[in-house]
């Protein structure tokens, strides 16, 4: 047995009790994240199916960052769309649809062209920043960005991004003693 979705005898593998067809036994491996492999193809499940894929290399495929498949041709989104331009040596899922590479950063599967990749960095959220700028849903956080955020008909701003705190001048701000409470 391979796992609770997989099993294998000398010659087939099945997905949930059910053969798949043309999986060689010998090679087959359970990869994670609803793919799997054998030495001539590279499998996807979904709910009670599976599924060849032709698009991928089963030789150097793999999974990598948060169920991102990679093989010798690039990175993917886990629903298999390729992220152009990213390098699957480097490439590391940040969090909140955002990723990056040595090279530069992404939201979703699309680059992120005025990110540093060096510094940047997942807030939460859908937000983002590097030493620059900071990032909402993969576009720079600017005034008109923030205002079409804001509420159409009764001018209140979404809630943007509880963790980035208005700017504060604390030049003349006096600290206030505080005072145990005694019980």
């Amino acid at each position: 047995m391979l796992s609770h979705q997989y099993s294998k005898d000398k010659a087939a593998v099945y997905y949930l009790g059910k053969k798949i067809d043309g999986a060689d036994a010998d090679s087959f491996e359970d990869l994670r994240c609803g793919y799997s492999k054998d030495k001539t193809h590279v499998y996807k499940s979904s709910g009670q199916e599976i599924s060849a894929i032709d698009n991928f290399d089963p030789e150097t495929f793999r999974i990598i960052a948060s169920c991102n498949p990679a093989d010798k041709n690039g990175v993917y989104t886990n629903g298999g769309e390729k992220i152009n331009g990213a390098d699957p040596e480097t490439f590391q899922f940040l969090g909140g649809n955002y990723s990056k590479d040595a090279y530069r950063a992404y939201w979703e599967a699309m680059p992120i062209e005025s990110a540093d990749a060096a510094s940047f960095t997942f807030i939460g959220g859908k937000y983002a920043k590097d030493k620059n700028n900071t990032y909402y849903e993969g576009k720079i956080y600017d005034e008109e960005l923030k205002e079409s955020l804001r509420g159409a008909e009764d001018g209140i701003e979404f809630m943007i991004n509880p963790t980035l705190p208005p700017p504060v001048n604390l030049k003349n701000t006096v600290p206030v003693p505080i005072q145990p409470i005694g019980f």
